[in-house]
């Protein structure tokens, strides 16, 4: 009983699929011979019979695959429909764009068409490939250093004792910060403390300068100090905040968190700070970074990293506060130790004296 049952449900399926079949084909006839191309041999050869039947198959394949068999040879009238049809589209392509420029010029466009969308021209990209190579200021000549006397007057920061037995990072370890934040100026503070070697990418306000390349890095945080160092061989860390980040350098470069400074601890008050200046050079980003010798809180120092900071120019500071190993190394390189001592891969200048780096910098880094 039960197999009689699904032998008749499956009749009753088929007879309704071949009826409504049948429907749909007189449906689709009807509507070719009420079209204005029923003149066409591509339709009235169908209710042809002899020879003919052959418009039968090229009837079925225009119905399953429609638009793509109009254009036989032997099919004349199909081929004046479709150069009337190429008129009538040239004639709305046309007329849209037009709409388009008008949406344009009143600043709206079409949303379900995107490319009429304003485009957005930046600027920066076209100075970029205008601007011509970095060189050093014509008729340049590096200033001979004078004597400092008071090179650690004021600075209040020294080498901690017996840094050297503690791990020393191969590469520079990597910090966006910029010069007026308390919190970044704490960890510079540590740094010097430290004795690491740091590359600064400044972002003057943490909304211009490496502030881009930051938000590209931790997606969409613009949040500083952000330091990241690619010196430890299985975890990489990648820190936001004066806190954890000191946390970080005090433990795996110094004697441990217990010994981070009471001075350090102490939280400012966020300043915003300036922003890149309008006249820099817009490809900083794709400068090598500069080298400075010098320390936070270094009267002479400062001057040279406010430069640094308003042209957003990366540069790997090289802490030398008072004990720190890095002075003899400065001066066996240049015969003498001083601060602060720039060194401009870009241009092959090296040259000491605050004042005349930072006319320098500001020289060679506008517009």
């Amino acid at each position: 009983m039960q197999k009689q049952w699904h032998l008749c449900c499956k009749i009753a399926i088929t007879l309704f699929i071949i009826g409504e079949v049948q429907s749909l084909q007189n449906r689709v006839f009807n509507e070719f011979k009420t079209q204005t191309i029923t003149s066409s041999t591509l339709f009235y050869d169908y209710f042809k019979k002899g020879p003919e039947k052959k418009e039968i198959g090229r009837l079925w394949k225009n119905i399953i695959f429609p638009g793509i068999y109009y254009e036989y040879a032997d099919t004349k009238e199909t081929l004046k429909t479709v150069k009337v049809e190429t008129k009538t589209g040239t004639r709305v392509r046309n007329d849209v764009e037009t709409i388009q420029k008008q949406n344009q010029k009143v600043g709206t466009y079409n949303v379900v068409d995107e490319s009429t969308v304003p485009k957005i021209v930046d600027m920066k990209l076209i100075q970029e490939k205008v601007l011509k190579p970095v060189k050093k200021p014509a008729n340049f000549v590096a200033p001979t250093p004078k004597k400092a006397t008071t090179i650690n007057l004021g600075t209040g920061i020294s080498v901690l004792p017996d840094i050297n037995k503690y791990p020393r990072p191969k590469k520079p370890i990597i910090l966006y910060e910029y010069e007026a934040s308390p919190d970044c100026k704490r960890v510079r503070e540590a740094c010097s403390m430290l004795d690491l070697t740091v590359e600064y990418r400044p972002c003057p306000g943490a909304t211009s300068g490496f502030s881009d390349s930051m938000a590209t890095l931790t997606l969409g945080r613009r949040e500083v100090p952000f330091m990241v160092d690619n010196n430890p061989s299985m975890y990489r860390p990648q820190l936001f905040g004066a806190d954890d980040i000191l946390a970080f350098l005090f433990r795996t470069y110094g004697p441990g968190e217990a010994a981070i400074p009471a001075s350090l601890k102490a939280r400012g008050r966020a300043v915003a700070g300036p922003r890149v200046r309008a006249n820099a050079r817009p490809d900083f980003a794709k400068m090598r970074p500069l080298t400075l010798y010098g320390w936070e809180g270094a009267p002479f120092v400062k001057p040279v990293r406010e430069a640094l900071n308003e042209l957003s120019l990366p540069h790997v500071m090289v802490h030398c506060a008072p004990g720190s190993q890095n002075r003899a190394a400065l001066q066996a390189k240049k015969g003498l130790f001083q601060a602060p001592f720039l060194s401009d891969p870009n241009t092959g200048v090296e040259m000491f004296e605050s004042a005349e780096i930072v006319k320098y910098l500001l020289a060679t880094y506008t517009l």
